[in-house]
Parts: C-alpha cells; structure tokens; sequence
C-alpha cells in the first residue's frame, strides 16, 4: 500500500520527460469529452463491458471470482464495491470513436494505418494496480478522471514482443532506478515509447485513465505468416534429411509472394463506435462517491 504523497512535479514541470522522447499535451475541454464520450458509448454495451471488464490487486489478476450481476446498470455498483476493496478494474478494448481518431492525429505523429486499441483503468487511492512493467507497445496515455502519479525508471526493453520469451515485468525484488517521477491530472497526456518500464499510483483518491496502444505492422509479422503458410503445406510438414527439408523450404519460400500486411482490427483513421457527445464518465457518480467528493 502506498500512505504518502510527496509534492511531484506536474506533467509539465518534470524536466527529465521535457528532455526525452516522451511527449507532452493537454486535452481541451472539448476534446476531453470526446475521450470520455468514447468510454460511455463502450460501456453502454453490457455484452462488450462483461467480455472485456478484469479486475487486479497489485498486478494480481482476480477476475476468474468476479461475480457480474445480471441486472442491467451492475457497472457503476460493482465500480464503487471494488474501488473500495483497493482493487483495480481495466475494460479492454474501448471504441475508437472519430473525436478520439482526430485528437490521436491532432497531437502525435502516427501513421493514420496504424491500430489504436484503447484500455481503460480505474484505480482506487493509495494503491498501485500493477507492478514496474513495460509494454510491448508505444501507449498514448490520458487521464480522465481524478490525479495519478507515474514513475518511469531508467530500464528499456529494444521493441519487446508479447511472446514467452520476454518478460515485461519487473523481476522479483529487482531495484530499478528512476529517471523521473511526476503527478498528472485529468486532460494532461503523455507518450509512453514502446518498452520504456514504469508504474503509478492514484493517491487522493480514485483514477481513471485511458491507455491507447499504438501499433504499426513489424517486419517479424511477415516471418510469422510466413511460418503460417508453411503449417498448413503438406510437403512442408514431412519428414527429411537436414539437406532436403532445407531444399523444400528454400523451394516454398521461392513461390511466396508478399504484399502489405492489413492491419489487424481498428486503424487510428477508422472508428467503430459512433460519438455521442455525452459530458462525464457515465460511472462517475460512482468515483465520487468513494473519494467522497
């Protein structure tokens, strides 16, 4: 648990991210809402919501003794009992609405063909819900609702990969050091590169932030789908000599021809859910009742 909050520096003021490749903004009023809008409009789909929602406690996953009620507006009951467990809920997978898409654009220089996959996290005061991590993707992170302070340590991981062979997790005991720590508020927003370590913690009470992973196509994807084919090639899968397996596998690839791997799921310049335009986070009566605002 975590019982003290020191005074950090603001998003703005923290000169370590000012001097990285971390960049920096804040999001309008307008374009606030456009993020929360997106939220609402995917929890309003109960199907989604119970397919996507997992609860954590400490990087802990408790979501195989989630009890979803059957009732229709369980969400904002089951947020406000869970907050006050000192437990963290994440919905996977938010919307990708058009006001979202246009301020991806507006304030990054991503591609508009790369997949934006949107995760929303809702943390209790005083507690971190996941252990130092990196993530195998660079994230564009905006907060919502509430403060949250972040600590981002001096350790990267080169272009991680979600596969068995690499560990996105701080080992046991590890003792990474910081390179800067700082505190940020609802409409701040920051780029976090693709394996950079870090974690944080909502103090004053509860959290709410959006995590948007930017992902463009790896040249390992072609290899993958290359691997791919040649399962499914009767002669590829026979047994023979070293010499020969070699032969047919240098034969198969000779007939390949690759094209541009679509993108899988939702492009930063396609939305699938529709804005609405609907000011608050539909739960946030909820928020406020645990932090007893």
């Amino acid at each position: 648990d975590v019982t003290a909050n020191p005074r950090r520096p603001t998003l703005s003021e923290a000169q370590p991210v000012k001097d990285s490749d971390m960049a920096v903004f804040h999001l309008s009023t307008a374009e606030l809402g456009c993020m929360t809008d997106a939220v609402n409009c995917t929890l309003a789909d109960e199907r989604h919501l119970k397919e996507r929602i997992a609860i954590f406690r400490e990087g802990n996953n408790l979501t195989p003794g989630l009890n979803i009620g059957a009732d229709t507006g369980w969400f904002n009951g089951m947020v406000a009992d869970i907050l006050s467990n000192q437990v963290s809920v994440v919905v996977n997978d938010i919307g990708l609405t058009r006001g979202v898409a246009n301020i991806i654009d507006a304030h990054t220089e991503f591609p508009g063909d790369w997949l934006a996959q949107q995760n929303l996290y809702i943390t209790p005061g005083a507690r971190k819900g996941f252990a130092p991590h990196c993530d195998p993707h660079t994230v564009v992170v905006a907060q919502l609702y509430g403060h949250k302070e972040w600590a981002i340590y001096d350790k990267v991981q080169d272009n991680p990969l979600t596969t068995n062979e690499t560990r996105l997790v701080a080992e046991p005991g590890e003792v990474i050091p910081e390179r800067t720590r700082f505190t940020v508020e609802a409409g701040d927003c920051f780029v976090l590169p693709r394996g950079v370590y870090h974690d944080a913690c909502a103090y004053d009470g509860p959290s709410v932030h959006m995590a948007i992973g930017i992902i463009g196509v790896r040249p390992v994807d072609y290899l993958w789908m290359l691997a791919e084919a040649g399962v499914h090639n009767a002669d590829m899968r026979a047994d023979m000599e070293p010499q020969a397996a070699l032969e047919q596998a240098s034969e198969f690839l000779s007939h390949i021809q690759l094209s541009p791997l679509p993108m899988p799921r939702n492009p930063i310049n396609e939305t699938t859910t529709p804005d609405n335009a609907k000011a608050g986070l539909r739960f946030e009566g909820a928020l406020n009742a645990v932090s007893g605002s």
